[in-house]
């Protein structure tokens, strides 16, 4: 059996089952980077010139594990957590006023997880350009289906109307198509959800930027892999109350589910919180005097953290749990 794209089945070491391409370099034998797909970035992605911006160099392309490292030494393991191909990189220079910009495309195995590293890196306003986007200043985030997109200043002045105009324009090259959000954010609770502050993903080291235990937890409690789709969101209910978070967890085994929910009861015990439960709803009261909840159903870990009431944390989980078990699901 082939793969479309590269899995990290490790079979690479011999040969690799991704058609069209070897993905490392054995003993000297250079490898086929997707010459086809480069021609496409170059030629359809990356035009030669973009009204004033002109391409500065040919594309570079950096495809899988090895070569992603030599582009970024230190944080490639954040976007190798996710279905990482390859990531393309070209520089436009304004030819009135000299000043550059750096596009990057990364492309990822699927939408859901360009759209976790979209999501990720976002900041600032939202700006209507793909799937969804992002501008701070004059960096631009674009998630547009199985891609990535950041424009953002090289050289020179540059200006976010700049970085806007160019990342709309390289957008617009990639055929259109429907796409969504992961299906998890199904289970998200719409009263007092956070525009913009969630983050999908699928292991630990996500989440040990997240912060939402409010200490680094060595342990990998919730049993994080390839094989879970994750998302932390905010919630805010009440203007008068403190903003909290939620971890949704969506496992292939159910027993899986099951010994997280059961890591996590422990950890909080070993904390010495005060332990309360309803049914099946474990809560936790911190010493600052707020409220950590959790259940466990049809393989869906859900949980909040620092909630300023009882009533809410466990509130916003029965809600969670009233849509899983809901005709929609």
């Amino acid at each position: 059996m082939r793969e479309e794209s590269c899995i990290g089945c490790g079979f690479c070491e011999k040969v690799c089952p991704v058609n069209g391409r070897s993905a490392i370099v054995v003993e000297g034998i250079q490898p086929q980077v997707m010459t086809r797909e480069i021609e496409i970035i170059e030629k359809e992605i990356f035009p030669a010139t973009i009204d004033q911006w002109k391409m500065e160099e040919r594309s570079k392309v950096y495809a899988g594990k090895d070569k992603l490292f030599e582009y970024i030494n230190g944080g490639a393991e954040v976007y190798l957590s996710y279905s990482f191909i390859q990531v393309s990189t070209a520089i436009y220079v304004n030819k009135d006023s000299g000043s550059s910009v750096k596009i990057d495309i990364w492309e990822f195995g699927s939408s859901d997880d360009a759209y976790g590293v979209f999501a990720k890196d976002r900041a600032g306003k939202g700006v209507n350009i793909g799937n969804e986007a992002s501008l701070y200043d004059n960096y631009l985030w674009v998630w547009k289906e199985r891609y990535f997109i950041t424009v953002e200043p090289y050289n020179g002045s540059v200006s976010p109307d700049d970085v806007t105009f160019v990342g709309t324009s390289v957008a617009g090259n990639f055929p259109a198509g429907k796409v969504s959000l992961p299906y998890i954010f199904r289970y998200l609770p719409e009263y007092g959800y956070v525009q913009g502050s969630s983050r999908y993903f699928h292991k630990k080291i996500i989440l040990d930027n997240l912060y939402i235990f409010g200490r680094f937890i060595e342990k990998n409690v919730f049993n994080l892999s390839v094989q879970t789709d994750a998302v932390v969101a905010g919630f805010k209910p009440d203007k008068d109350r403190s903003p909290f978070k939620m971890l949704f967890v969506k496992y292939s085994d159910n027993q899986v589910a099951i010994e997280s929910l059961n890591n996590f009861v422990a950890l909080r015990e070993s904390w010495g919180e005060q332990y309360l439960k309803t049914g099946q709803v474990h809560t936790f009261e911190d010493l600052k005097g707020k409220f950590s909840s959790v259940t466990c159903v049809n393989s869906l870990v859900i949980a909040t953290f620092f909630v300023e009431t009882r009533e809410e944390s466990e509130l916003y989980i029965d809600k969670v749990v009233s849509k899983v078990k809901g005709p929609q699901y």
